[in-house]
């Protein structure tokens, strides 16, 4: 048999034996059927990519290195989640008591505007904690798991960061 041969088989024995784990990981992190088939797509892009390197590992120390395959690609794809979020989002729509109506007007432009450069000064870590937290629901332990922080530690980022934005915004838009 060719090493190509060997490596398909090592893949196909590896995706029958991890499959399971690979989904209810990536499930119970992202919630979201849709999202989860593309974060699974990358899990086993990136397997295949370090398929070589991970072939020739034990047991033990494969499903270490999944964990951190698992992990990183799915804090990859909240990331490029995040800006598409942005961009695509019902920011856009942008409905407001105070405004009235939908997101149509000059000053509503400048407003969406200010709110993004107040969140281009956060750190990536607080945008991300802020956006897992806000737009996907995810609890602090869920959030300090996939950062290997205390649950507590979660917490304290999330709330920092909401500081960061209510002294931003006091300073910008005076009442």
């Amino acid at each position: 048999m060719s090493e190509e041969e060997l490596i398909k088989q090592w893949f196909e024995a590896f995706t029958e034996k991890y499959m399971r784990q690979i989904e209810q990981t990536v499930y119970h992190r992202v919630r979201n059927q849709a999202w989860v088939e593309d974060v699974i797509q990358d899990v086993y892009y990136r397997v295949w990519r370090y398929r070589k390197k991970m072939r020739l590992m034990e047991r033990k120390p494969v499903e270490i290195y999944l964990r951190n395959i698992i992990r990183s690609a799915i804090s990859d794809f909240y990331k490029n989640k995040d800006s598409q979020l942005i961009l695509n989002s019902d920011i856009l729509s942008f409905h407001s008591k105070t405004c009235g109506g939908a997101y149509t007007q000059p000053e509503h432009h400048i407003i969406l505007q200010e709110y993004l450069k107040i969140l281009e000064e956060l750190s990536r870590q607080e945008k991300d904690i802020l956006v897992m937290r806000i737009l996907y629901n995810m609890g602090y332990k869920e959030i300090g798991a996939m950062y290997h922080i205390k649950e507590t530690a979660a917490r304290k980022r999330y709330e920092r960061a909401i500081r960061k934005i209510r002294k931003k915004v006091k300073e910008i838009f005076p009442t």
